[in-house]
């Protein structure tokens, strides 16, 4: 069974919004000292993501040759089980 596209992005919602209260607490951190506010650039805002993102990465599915020939905009479309 490989996901559509769309599905993987409401995973990763889902999956933001299970983290939404550690990441909030980490940004409040940040921007309330003056020094860390300064630190962050491009590279830093990346670094922030990726430590969000951290324990999700290896959960992507990558969509099969059969959604790259039949795309879809369905959002309710979760997966498509194949023989």
């Amino acid at each position: 069974m490989k996901c559509n596209i769309i599905s993987q992005r409401i995973q990763l919602q889902e999956y933001l919004l299970v983290e939404e209260s550690t990441i909030t607490k980490k940004i409040e951190e940040t921007l309330q000292d003056e020094e860390g506010v300064k630190l962050i650039d491009r590279a830093g805002a990346e670094g922030m993501f990726d430590g969000w993102l951290s324990g999700y990465n290896h959960a992507l599915t990558q969509p099969t040759e059969y959604f790259r020939k039949h795309p879809t905009n369905d959002y309710e479309l979760v997966c498509n089980a194949l023989s």
